[in-house]
């Protein structure tokens, strides 16, 4: 066994702390992971399952955040784009998102996540945009017409659904005032 390897310490942290659900034993072995000179990205990603597990969604981000900053890749960005989508954070979801099409420009699916955090965000038009580019890249892909035509009914469905959705954002009593 190498010092340096990773394998020993993820399979700890994601076989055996992430059932246990127990975040500060993780946090001992992460921490003692990169004092060894472990690369950290596999490290921190499974702490940040570990974090998930344990209800600390606070420490789960901070651990994506930083396996993003030691290693912006297009599946890290779209790891920590997933997490502020499944946490309704549409804004950072977005912005994540939209680094993952910078990275990966091609990807369909990178312009579908980013599509999808933006309609959460009630940005349709943005979201609009981006469904149209994931179609021009992937005409084909089943995935991408089927968010497609779900958003496409979603605006279709008329104020009765708008309302349900922006009420919130809006405040009690400023539904009825929807057009």
């Amino acid at each position: 066994m190498r010092p340096e390897d990773p394998e020993p310490y993820t399979a700890l942290l994601t076989e055996v702390f992430v059932a246990q659900k127990d975040a500060p034993d993780a946090e001992i072995v992460l921490k003692e992971g990169l004092d060894a000179g472990v690369d950290p990205v596999p490290l921190f990603a499974a702490f940040a399952q570990v974090a998930q597990a344990s209800g600390q969604p606070d420490k789960a981000r901070a651990a994506l955040v930083k396996m993003v900053e030691y290693e912006p890749t297009y599946d890290n960005l779209l790891r920590l784009g997933s997490f502020y989508l499944g946490a309704r954070d549409y804004e950072r979801a977005s912005q994540t998102f939209r680094r993952a099409t910078e990275v990966d420009p091609t990807n369909a699916r990178a312009w579908v996540e980013l599509a999808g955090a933006e309609d959460g965000a009630y940005q349709y038009v943005a979201a609009d945009r981006d469904y149209l580019h994931a179609r021009a890249l992937a005409p084909n892909d089943i995935e991408v017409r089927e968010s497609y035509a779900a958003f496409q009914k979603k605006l279709a469905a008329g104020p009765s659904d708008a309302t349900e959705s922006v009420a919130p954002a809006l405040g009690a009593g400023s539904a009825d005032k929807l057009p």
